[in-house]
């Protein structure tokens, strides 16, 4: 897949909340994840920095699950009851008895993601990071290059979004793009064909 011709220089993770601050009390910058193909995934992403690892027992199945997907333990594991972490994510947060604080992952220009093969997935007007971390999850099974969404509506890189992605954010970037009609003209003087979905048209 060739890399569209007017290259854009990528921008910074953006800082979240009006308060700067995240589920479990992240600082801005940072996200907690839960969950252990979630976490499990993170390890595995060298392009993670992780800042505190939490689990609930020392042999937890998060460790077998990195070492399967190739990853090196990175950071030094704290152990902790059930009860902290619970307090720390909330009550409907399904963690599994693991969380992790790390840094945001980076922003990857559109050009710089294309240079990844597979196709490439463009969204507008989902904003549910619940349907967002789904549809991570199929562009990861089929090999897609990138998710290209638009980047006033959609949401940020959450501890939600996350865990429905069930670590798929870890291998499919997020492109952000401020207009999505100049980023589908991208791809298409790049050499990508476009084909739109619209969910409210009756086949």
């Amino acid at each position: 897949m060739r890399n569209p011709r007017s290259a854009r220089p990528a921008r910074r993770p953006r800082s979240g909340s009006s308060a700067g601050r995240d589920a479990g009390g992240a600082p801005v910058g940072s996200v907690w994840l839960f969950g252990t193909h979630a976490v499990a995934a993170a390890l595995a992403n060298p392009a993670r920095v992780f800042q505190r690892l939490l689990v609930t027992e020392a042999e937890h199945p998060v460790f077998a699950a990195a070492q399967e997907a190739g990853a090196n333990l990175r950071i030094e594991p704290e152990q902790a009851p059930r009860a902290k972490l619970d307090d720390l994510l909330g009550p409907e947060a399904v963690h599994q008895g693991v969380a992790a604080l790390v840094k945001q992952l980076p922003n990857l220009s559109l050009e710089e993601a294309l240079e990844r093969p597979g196709p490439v997935l463009v969204l507008d007007q989902v904003t549910d990071p619940r349907n967002i971390g789904a549809i991570l999850r199929s562009a990861a099974a089929f090999g897609a290059a990138c998710l290209v969404v638009q980047d006033r509506n959609a949401p940020e890189e959450t501890a939600v979004l996350a865990k429905a992605a069930s670590g798929a954010l870890e291998t499919v970037p997020m492109v952000r793009e401020v207009n999505l009609s100049r980023a589908i003209e991208a791809l298409q003087k790049g050499g990508c064909w476009t084909v739109g979905l619209d969910a409210g048209v009756a086949c």
